[in-house]
């Protein structure tokens, strides 16, 4: 898998790959810094990817932190 564009258009904090959970099947979460979040919209539209993905704050993510680390795969 190919993650290298969201890396570029995100700088995301940390990046996981969901087989299932709160966001579908084979989703890759984004986990980028909150100061962003405003930009999201924006950025998102201009990503054109081959798979499902979520963006998902800082502050966001600690809410799901505990699902995303047992059940997900660290990519970076």
């Amino acid at each position: 898998m190919d993650i290298k564009v969201l890396k570029e258009k995100l700088n995301p904090d940390a990046v996981y790959l969901m087989k299932e959970g709160p966001f579908g099947e084979n989703t890759v979460i984004v986990v980028v810094d909150d100061a962003i979040s405003d930009k999201l919209d924006d950025i998102v539209e201009d990503i054109e990817v081959d798979f499902d993905f979520a963006v998902v704050t800082k502050s966001e993510f600690e809410k799901i932190k505990e699902v995303v680390e047992e059940s997900g795969e660290k990519l970076w």
